[in-house]
């Protein structure tokens, strides 16, 4: 959030969740239910959960230390909590981890850096609230050529903490070209290369989550969560068909995006959770 010194603005971030505070809702969570959750860490980069360095860059100091990290990644490993750290590794508006926004960026066909945008959900008008392609209202998204080196990155932090579960959200849900290789034109090859990571990561030793996953990644990863309720709605259907559900229910764990911020009535997506059997 923007704060102010001397009459000069600068962007601040707010924590609302701590990494120890993280632990001791696992905690609660597990007393109250009798059971083991699984657990994404959502947001915990340099950013937030605003879109800024490519995966996470480092943990602030406000987040809390190594050492908390460590201890919530023993406390999971100890009591069977499925740990995952969701990181993003194609879309970002800061150079950063050896990661250029000039010169690795995914290009379109008219030469440009391939620039994307925020939309407000409940209107789908852009997000203004920010100018500039490289601060808030707008990323880029990484060459495509840029991935598999940014995973190699990633599983080192990883192992720094003691961790063995990694999230990859928007690259399980985003398939996109870029014109600096003919074999990435028209998003070629983004199956093969979603799947070939996550394959890879899974051999390595690694637990792999997604979020709400295209099919290529659906079938490749450990975990999906965000799994849709229901359709767009921007259709002429009367009835919706848990079509993702019945695909990959019994191949791979399931669980429903948070009931909180669902624009139904909880009840109904908890029984509409049950109908297919997705974890909550």
């Amino acid at each position: 959030y923007t704060r102010s010194f001397l009459g000069v603005p600068y962007n601040s971030l707010f924590v609302s969740t701590k990494i120890s505070e993280a632990e001791e809702m696992l905690k609660e969570i597990g007393n109250a239910t009798g059971e083991t959750p699984a657990v994404q860490l959502l947001g915990f980069g340099e950013s937030g959960t605003d879109i800024g360095r490519l995966a996470g860059g480092k943990l602030p100091k406000a987040f809390g230390s190594a050492k908390d990290v460590k201890n919530l990644s023993d406390y999971c490993k100890k009591n069977g909590v499925s740990l995952y750290w969701d990181f993003d590794v194609v879309q970002y508006s800061k150079s950063s981890s050896g990661v250029s926004v000039t010169f690795d960026s995914a290009i379109t066909t008219n030469g440009r850096r391939t620039t994307m945008y925020k939309y407000y959900l409940a209107s789908g008008t852009r997000d203004n609230s920010s100018k500039g392609w490289n601060n808030s209202g707008s990323f880029t998204m990484l060459k495509r050529s840029g991935i598999d080196k940014k995973i190699n990155s990633l599983t080192k932090q990883l192992d720094k903490y003691g961790m063995d579960g990694i999230s990859l959200n928007t690259l399980s849900r985003i398939a996109y070209s870029d014109h600096n290789s003919q074999k990435y034109y028209s998003k070629g090859q983004m199956a093969n290369q979603v799947s070939s990571i996550f394959n890879g990561l899974e051999k390595s030793g690694y637990r792999t989550a997604a979020s709400a996953a295209n099919d290529y990644a659906a079938a490749s990863a450990g975990r999906i969560f965000d799994v849709p309720l229901s359709s767009s709605k921007y259709d002429c259907y009367d009835v919706d068909i848990p079509f993702y559900g019945i695909v990959f229910k019994g191949y791979v764990p399931l669980a429903t995006a948070p009931l909180m911020t669902s624009e139904y009535d909880v009840n109904t997506r908890i029984l509409q959770a049950a109908e297919v059997g997705y974890g909550l």
